[in-house]
C-alpha cells in the first residue's frame, strides 16, 4: 500500500524534472538556427572573465629571471648548514640595522 501512495509523487517529480530540463534547451527554428536573446552578440572571448581578471593582477607573467634557470647551488655548503642546524651549532647572523635614526653615528 505504501508503494502505491509514493508512486504519484515520484511520477510528478520526474515529470517536473523533465519539463525543467526541456526548458533549458534552446529553441531551434525551421532554418536550423537557434533562437537566443544574445545570438550573434557574443565575442570569441565570451566567458573569459577569470583569465581577464588574472591578467589585470599580473605585472609581468614571464619575468626575465625565470628564463635564466635555477640559481647556483652549492650542495656541500647546504649539507653543512643542515648538519649545523641538526646539532644546534647554527652560525648566528650579524646584527643588521635598517636605519640609523636616533643613533649618535
Amino acid at each position: 500500500m505504501r508503494r502505491i501512495a509514493e508512486s504519484p509523487w515520484r511520477v510528478g517529480a520526474a515529470a517536473l524534472a523533465i519539463v525543467g530540463l526541456a526548458s533549458c534547451a534552446p529553441l531551434i527554428l525551421e532554418n536550423g538556427a537557434r533562437e537566443s536573446p544574445t545570438a550573434g552578440n557574443l565575442g570569441r572571448d565570451f566567458g573569459n572573465a577569470a583569465a581577464h581578471n588574472a591578467a589585470q593582477h599580473i605585472v609581468d607573467p614571464v619575468p626575465p629571471n625565470v628564463l635564466a634557470g635555477a640559481p647556483a647551488f652549492d650542495g656541500a655548503r647546504a649539507a653543512a648548514a643542515y648538519r649545523r642546524y641538526r646539532t644546534g651549532t647554527v652560525i648566528a647572523p650579524d646584527a643588521v640595522e635598517t636605519t640609523d635614526f636616533g643613533t649618535d653615528r
